[in-house]
C-alpha cells in the first residue's frame, strides 16, 4: 500500500467520549486565528504551484506517448504525484551536479527532458519563495519541507541547498564534514565507513588495519570481539562503537545519520528560536557548521548490554531494549534477533538529540507535560529507510495502531487537560501506564499531521519551551492550549475524531491494495 492510497474520507462520528457542552468548542474554529490564516494561504499556494507543475507534466507525458516515449511519460507522471500529509517523506537527493543533457538523445527525448527540467526550476523557484515567507510567518517546520521538496525539484538551486547544510565541492553537494574528508583524500564506503583511499583495496581483499598494522579480517573480529576493543565507525554526527561486526556497525552508523538529517530539519525550530532561523533563511551560509558527535554503544549480546549497565540501573535494565544514559550521554543498546535494532536506536537517539544541548542528569516536564517526553520518541520509531528515501509517521506503524484501538475499540482516553498535567513519576507510575505510552504516540501523530500541518509547529515550540525550562527553571512552559489558539476540549474532540477518520482511511486503502 503507498502513502498516497491513504485518503481521509470524512465521516459523522460522535466524540463519544467528549460530553455534549464540550462540542460547542467547535464555534472557535470559525474564527481562525492570524497565524492559521497564514499557514492556510501558504498551503493553498503551495497547492496551486504544485497543480501547475502537475498539469505542465501530464503535458509532457502526453507528448511523450505520442512519440512512443512510454519510459519518460511514466516517469514524468510519478513526479506529479503530490506529497500526503499523513506522512513525511524524505526522498534522497541527488549528490551530483546535473549534469549537461547527453548529446545522444533523439530530438523528442531532448526535447521532452528539457521540458521536465524547467518545469521542475519553476517550481523549485516558487517553493524557495514559499519556504522564506513561512519561516517568516513562524512556520519554520513547513518552511523546511518546501525547501527540501525544492532541491528535489532542481537539486542545483544553491539557496536552499545550503539551507540543508550541502556545500559544493567539484562537481558534487556535500557537507562540509564530507568535504574536509574528501580532500584529505579519504573515502567513504557503505561496507567499511571512512578509509584513506589507499586502503580500499586491502579491505575489499579482506585485510583490515589494527593497531598500526595489516591483519588478516578474522584476527580482527577475533580481537574486536571484546567491546573493549570494539570497532568504532565515525560519520558527521555518530561515534558508533560495537563488536557485533564492521558492517553491521556501519550500516546502524549511516541510518542513525540519515535519521539525524531528517530530525534536525523536521525539528528545526527546536534547535534554534524564531530570529536564529530568519537569520538563517537571510543567510544559508549560517547552516552546515561543525557539530559534536554523539556516541551510541551496541553490543553483540544482551548480557553485554545487562552487565554494562546492571550497577547503575540494576534489575531495571533487564526489560529494557535500549536507553539513553542522561550522565554519560551515550545510547545503549544490543543485537535483538527478535527486533530491528534501529527502532530502538531513533527511540533512544531522539532522547540524547533533544538533550544534547543540557548538563548532565535535567529534570524535564517533572510536574507537567511529561507524556510528550515519550511520545515523540514513539512517534520518531516509525522513522523507516528504504531505496526510495524515508518517511515517517506511516498511520500503519504499530505505534499508532494502538493509540487508534486504545480510542476506537477500548474507549480509553484520557482528556488532555488531565493527560497534560502529569509530570515524569505520576505518569511512570500510572496504573495504565502502557495505554498512556500508546494515546502520547497518537497524540503526537495528530499534532504533527492534522490538517496538513496545522499544529506542527506549535508542538515543536512546545516541546523547545519543556526542555529550556530544564536550563532556566523558573521560565513558563506555553500550553497546546496557548500554542494553537485552541482550547483543551476542542483539541480533544479533534483528535478522536482524527484517529477516526484515519482508521477509516487505513482500512480503505487495504482493500484496495488487495483487490486484482
Amino acid at each position: 500500500m503507498s502513502e498516497r492510497a491513504i485518503l481521509i474520507v470524512g465521516l459523522s462520528w460522535a466524540a463519544w467520549f467528549v460530553a455534549w457542552p464540550e462540542v460547542v468548542a467547535l464555534a472557535q474554529t470559525n474564527s481562525a486565528s492570524k497565524a492559521e490564516k497564514a499557514l492556510r494561504n501558504l498551503q493553498v499556494e503551495h497547492r496551486d504551484a504544485h497543480r501547475v507543475l502537475a498539469d505542465g507534466l501530464e503535458r509532457i507525458a502526453q507528448n511523450c506517448e505520442l512519440r512512443d516515449l512510454k519510459a519518460i511519460a511514466a516517469q514524468v507522471r510519478r513526479l506529479a504525484q503530490p506529497a500526503h500529509p499523513d506522512v513525511l517523506r524524505f526522498e534522497p537527493l541527488p549528490r551530483s551536479v546535473q549534469p549537461p543533457l547527453p548529446g545522444d538523445l533523439s530530438e523528442n527525448e531532448k526535447l521532452a527532458r528539457s521540458q521536465l527540467r524547467e518545469q521542475r526550476k519553476e517550481y523549485a523557484a516558487k517553493l524557495d519563495s514559499l519556504a522564506q515567507r513561512a519561516v517568516k510567518a513562524g512556520f519554520p517546520s513547513y518552511a523546511f519541507t518546501l525547501v527540501r521538496e525544492a532541491v528535489f525539484h532542481d537539486s542545483d538551486l544553491e539557496r536552499p541547498r545550503r539551507l540543508l547544510g550541502y556545500v559544493r565541492y567539484k562537481d558534487e553537494w556535500v557537507s562540509p564534514f564530507e568535504r574536509g574528508k574528501l580532500g584529505k583524500n579519504e573515502v567513504w564506503t557503505d561496507q567499511f565507513g571512512w578509509l584513506p583511499a589507499a586502503h580500499v583495496t586491502r579491505y575489499q581483499n579482506n585485510e583490515r588495519y589494527y593497531n598500526a598494522r595489516w591483519m588478516p579480517v578474522a584476527q580482527e573480529e577475533e580481537l574486536r570481539s571484546d567491546f573493549r576493543q570494539a570497532w568504532e565507525i565515525r560519520t558527521e554526527h555518530y561515534l558508533l562503537k560495537t563488536n557485533v561486526g564492521l558492517q553491521r556497525g556501519v550500516a546502524l552508523a549511516m541510518a542513525l545519520e540519515s535519521f539525524h538529517t531528517f530530525f534536525q530539519q523536521t525539528f528545526a525550530a527546536f534547535f534554534s528560536d524564531p530570529e536564529q532561523l530568519r537569520k538563517l533563511f537571510a543567510n544559508p551560509l549560517l547552516a552546515g557548521k561543525a557539530t559534536k558527535q554523539f556516541e551510541v554503544h551496541f553490543f553483540k549480546s544482551r548480557d553485554e548490554y545487562i552487565q554494562r549497565l546492571s550497577g547503575k540501573y540494576k534489575k531495571q535494565i533487564e526489560i529494557t531494549n535500549g536507553l539513553y544514559d542522561v550522565d554519560d550521554r551515550i545510547v545503549y543498546s544490543f543485537q535483538n534477533p527478535n527486533e530491528p535494532a534501529e527502532t530502538t536506536l531513533f527511540h533512544e537517539a531522539t532522547h540524547q538529540l533533544l538533550a544534547a544541548h543540557l548538563k548532565p542528569s535535567p529534570i524535564i516536564a517533572s510536574t507537567a507535560n511529561f507524556w510528550l517526553i515519550e511520545g515523540i520518541a514513539c512517534y520518531i520509531e516509525s522513522f523507516e529507510l528504504r531505496p526510495d528515501g524515508a518517511s515517517l509517521g506511516d498511520p500503519r506503524y504499530i505505534r499508532f495502531e494502538a493509540a487508534r484501538q486504545l480510542a476506537l475499540k477500548d474507549r480509553y482516553y484520557l482528556k488532555l487537560r488531565d493527560f497534560t498535567a502529569m509530570g515524569k513519576d505520576q505518569f511512570q507510575s500510572h496504573p495504565r501506564i502502557s495505554n498512556n505510552y500508546s494515546q502520547a504516540s497518537g497524540l503526537v501523530h495528530f499534532f504533527m499531521h492534522f490538517e496538513e500541518g496545522q499544529y506542527r509547529d506549535a508542538l515543536v515550540e512546545h516541546l523547545r519551551q519543556m526542555y529550556q525550562q530544564a536550563v532556566t527553571p523558573r521560565q513558563r512552559v506555553d500550553s497546546l492550549e496557548d500554542l494553537t489558539g485552541i482550547e483543551f476540549n476542542e483539541l480533544d474532540r479533534q483528535y478522536l475524531k482524527y484517529v477516526s477518520e484515519l482508521e477509516q482511511a487505513v482500512k480503505s486503502s487495504e482493500v484496495e491494495s488487495v483487490k486484482p
